[in-house]
């Protein structure tokens, strides 16, 4: 994977991020052909497609950004994307690993009216088990249809996974589970709101249906994320939600606090 890091020096000026290997074992020439823009930063895009025209193959994405707290796009953004993306000539894939199902049945990509070529599914769409799919347009799932592109797993059609995952979408993932997330979603901002308040706490919350993120400050940008984890204010804030009884799973390094999982909460159909 490239420009996955907690280093901010790495990560390169806002305008134009670097392509940074996450870990070793890749090649040079492979991190070479992987270009960074940043996300909600729609003349970044049109630039990059500008100085690589006719080059670009595709546009991978997270529609809403779930790895660095929560960032979702700003308005019009990811119809602006696709608009541009499909202009050069591109594909746009929409990785919903976190957001689909979750968000909504359809998850980003129906909830927000955009139509990227690719989608990735997983985690929720398993009802419990490992489970990953993937989707896309005729003319580009036509590509494995007809034997051009040969997708093959291990795991493929698992018979126990394909049960699990066709209960979670028929009688798990019902339209009155989806309402009953939208008020659980409700209590739970509702009830870090008061907590913030209470403890004179600096932060707000993000929320997507059952996915909530607390933070200092409104940001639509990376660097953003990664500047909040290394203040005490993320620290007070867990400790504040801890005095009212909401629990966080913390990864720590040497007790600094990774700002991609504090404090990130997760309603379920077992909260009341």
């Amino acid at each position: 994977m490239v420009s996955v890091t907690d280093g901010h020096p790495e990560i390169g000026p806002a305008g134009r991020p670097a392509s940074v290997a996450s870990g070793s074992g890749l090649p040079a020439e492979i991190i070479a052909l992987t270009l960074v823009v940043p996300f909600n930063d729609v003349a970044a895009l049109e630039r990059t497609f500008d100085e690589h025209r006719d080059s670009i193959a595709g546009l991978i994405m997270e529609p809403v950004m779930m790895n660095a707290g929560i960032i979702p796009p700003q308005p019009e953004y990811l119809a602006r994307v696709e608009s541009i993306v499909h202009d050069n000539g591109a594909l746009l894939a929409f990785e919903e690993v976190k957001t689909g199902l979750t968000v909504a049945p359809g998850g980003v990509t129906k909830s927000m009216g955009v139509s990227p070529d690719i989608v990735t599914l997983a985690k929720s769409l398993g009802g419990g088990l490992p489970c990953g799919a993937i989707g896309g347009s005729a003319e580009i799932m036509e590509f494995i249809t007809d034997g051009r592109y040969e997708q093959v797993g291990t795991f493929n059609g698992n018979l126990l996974t394909m049960a699990s995952a066709r209960a979670a979408l028929t009688e798990v993932l019902t339209e009155d589970v989806y309402r009953r997330w939208d008020d659980l979603r409700s209590v739970m901002v509702e009830g870090c709101e008061s907590a913030i308040e209470a403890c004179d706490v600096l932060a707000h919350v993000v929320d997507v249906i059952v996915v909530e993120w607390l933070e200092e400050a409104s940001g639509h940008e990376l660097r953003q994320h990664i500047r909040r984890g290394e203040e005490q204010v993320v620290i007070d804030l867990a400790r504040a939600h801890l005095r009212h009884g909401l629990a966080h799973v913390v990864r720590s390094r040497d007790l600094e606090v990774d700002p991609v999982s504090l404090p990130k909460s997760f309603a379920t159909l077992g909260h009341r």
